[in-house]
């Protein structure tokens, strides 16, 4: 799931490409000559888009406050770390511990992740790759979905505010890996017509090769949208 980024040559190469996508397509069909829609026309055609966070408010926080936040949230994660730990050894051990245990630490994060987007704050970016390098573990999957973080983040990818690559980048890692082989991620991302505020993100160069990936993990295997 996680990728390296293109290098520059490729992602100068797809720019290129890309910048045909507001051009209408004509193709020959015998004689005649037929007017395809350009690939914007196509995106934005697909359904109606789904809800998506309020732009950053006015609700100003002092540096130090973002970083009790951001620290909060970092703790949160690195309990959840030794709880995953202790879970692997109980199951080695044959005891089968349930996900409710890290789930539990995940409890206020939505909140957290909220009020850091509303003062725009500088520690959003590193919340969000914490969160998504987080989402590696299946342990987690659930509980992203269960107390709103994966929600958060499909908000964000549906935004039509200035988000900024980086922040998308690790907003969509960690919707791909939250939606390996879990259904009920799936779900929420399905029922809330967030596959269309995904595949929008194709017309960015700098995001395809993640996009691509993210869009198998959500329909392999998943009744719902085969």
């Amino acid at each position: 799931m996680d990728e390296e980024m293109t290098s520059r040559n490729e992602v100068n190469v797809m720019r290129n490409s890309m910048e045909q996508s507001s051009l209408h397509v004509t193709q020959l069909q015998g004689n005649e000559r037929k007017e395809c829609p350009s690939l914007d026309e196509i995106i934005s055609s697909l359904v109606p888009m789904p809800p998506a966070l309020a732009p950053g408010v006015s609700m100003p926080l002092s540096l130090e406050e973002q970083r009790t936040l951001f620290d909060t949230l970092q703790e949160a994660l690195n309990m959840a770390k030794t709880r995953y730990q202790t879970s692997l050894t109980a199951e080695a051990e044959g005891d089968y511990p349930s996900f409710k245990q890290v789930n539990v630490l995940f409890e206020g994060l939505q909140d957290i992740l909220y009020r850091l987007w509303t003062c725009r704050s500088s520690f959003m970016v590193q919340a969000a790759e914490a969160l998504a390098n987080g989402s590696r573990n299946p342990l987690w999957r659930l509980p992203y979905g269960q107390s709103g973080v994966l929600t958060f983040f499909l908000q964000l990818i549906a935004s039509k505010e200035d988000v900024g690559t980086g922040l998308l980048l690790h907003a969509l890692r960690l919707i791909g890996n939250s939606c390996a082989d879990t259904d009920e991620n799936r779900t929420i991302v399905v029922k809330g017509n967030y596959t269309s505020a995904i595949i929008q993100h194709l017309l960015n160069p700098e995001l395809i090769k993640i996009v691509i990936p993210v869009i198998y993990n959500i329909c392999i295997d998943f009744g719902e949208v085969n």
